[in-house]
């Protein structure tokens, strides 16, 4: 019987000790705090699309190089619905949770900022590129207009 409640009590321990590291959270609004909330956003999404983030990394290992084969090409064609998929999957789960993240904070770079780390985190370095420069011609696009 004593063995039982020092089981007991030796759980109860572990689980408060635990529960007490899990719950420590960087500052908010903190460089720390942004890359803890962008880790947690993104950890569902990473989970979710694994295959679709392998299937990524093989086309763009694929492209890799000057020259593009005709496979290459054919490889690039079938991952624009993955790329579609993976994008798709940002907008509806990750993206509302770093807006609201932004908005409290005064940063509305965050959103674009964990997207862009995200994708450099996985590998796919050329998409990160690609979404870059795209971003960087939306923006002088916006500033020529305002």
């Amino acid at each position: 019987m004593q063995s039982g409640r020092f089981r007991l009590a030796s759980a109860a321990v572990l689980a408060l000790s635990l529960g007490a590291c899990a719950g420590i959270e960087p500052e908010p609004c903190t460089s720390d705090w942004f890359e803890y909330q962008g880790r947690a956003a993104f950890l569902e999404m990473r989970v979710d699309l694994r295959d679709t983030i392998r299937d990524l990394k093989a086309v763009a290992r694929e492209l890799e190089g000057d020259e593009v084969t005709p496979w290459g090409a054919m490889k690039l064609v079938t991952a624009l619905p993955k790329l579609a998929k993976l994008f798709e999957a940002f907008e509806v789960s990750v993206q509302p949770r770093l807006e609201r993240i932004a908005k409290e904070c005064g940063r509305p770079e965050v959103v674009r900022e964990a997207l862009i780390d995200f994708l450099q985190d996985e590998g796919l370095e050329d998409i990160a590129e690609s979404f870059k420069a795209f971003d960087a011609i939306i923006n002088a696009r916006n500033a020529a207009t305002t």
